[in-house]
């Protein structure tokens, strides 16, 4: 379990990775890379912002994370499981870029 959101993202992306080239089904494949992509980009902000880890949206953040690894690892197991790990790796990063606002500096 990730205790930092960098070590989160990258966790989560490690094991949706395999679930993208695990699944036959383009339309799932299209949306994990999506994910992944946002991830990503997410995880370059961490690395720039300095967070506050003492916030709930932060706490947050991170238990979004590990929840998000775990479906996914769910789904590497029964492929039938890919669009729930999708749906968590979507409220995951949502989670984080409630902490790093990378949306928002995008629009400013």
């Amino acid at each position: 379990m990730a205790k930092t959101i960098r070590s989160g993202i990258s966790d989560l992306v490690n094991v949706l990775n395999k679930v993208r080239n695990n699944t036959t089904v383009a339309q799932e494949q299209i949306d994990l890379q999506k994910s992944i992509n946002v991830l990503f980009i997410l995880w370059q902000q961490v690395i720039i912002d300095q967070l506050d880890k003492t916030t709930q949206d932060y706490k947050d953040a991170i238990q979004s994370l590990n929840d998000a690894e775990k479906v996914a690892k769910t789904a590497l197991k029964d492929l039938n499981k890919v669009t729930d790990a999708i749906k968590t790796a979507t409220v995951a990063a949502k989670s984080v870029d409630k902490v790093v606002k990378f949306a928002i500096k995008l629009l400013v």
